[in-house]
């Protein structure tokens, strides 16, 4: 198995790619900033996560069934995704150790806009975090989709 890890979008040369679909500004120093230290903290951001979640079973089928296309997540232990704070906003990331199935990546897709997805990707950039907001203290929404790019 591949390891799975985040990169910040490049620096220099065509670094504009993963911040064009942030807000301008000071937005976006702030959101390339989170980025950057999710790629630096990656090892040890379950340590650093306010918590991990996965999609309520209930969510998932309503979603499934057509009749939801909302996404409710849980705190659980099973290494999906990291909920991480930053100014009172809360932002979800895959788990550094996430492994992406046929199973999860119905889940995936609906948390990120996924490009270059294939069975046999080798790594992903993040490049824009998912926003969630907390509905209470084990539960939480989606309110706005990321981006991963697989290569």
């Amino acid at each position: 198995r591949a390891h799975r890890r985040m990169r910040q979008p490049h620096a220099r040369g065509g670094g504009a790619r993963g911040m064009s679909r942030c807000r301008s500004g000071a937005g976006v120093d702030k959101i390339a900033q989170l980025i950057e230290r999710c790629e630096q903290e990656k090892n040890s951001l379950s340590n650093k996560a306010i918590t991990i979640v996965a999609e309520t079973q209930e969510s998932l089928n309503q979603r499934r069934s057509g009749n939801s296309n909302t996404v409710t997540l849980e705190n659980t232990t099973q290494k999906k995704y990291c909920v991480i704070e930053e100014d009172n906003d809360y932002y979800l990331i895959p788990h550094a150790k996430i492994k992406i199935d046929e199973y999860n990546r119905t889940t995936l897709e609906s948390l990120f806009n996924c490009t270059n997805f294939t069975s046999e990707y080798s790594d992903f950039q993040l490049v824009k975090l998912a926003k969630v907001s907390q509905l209470s203290s084990e539960t939480w929404q989606l309110e706005e989709k990321g981006q991963l790019d697989f290569y």
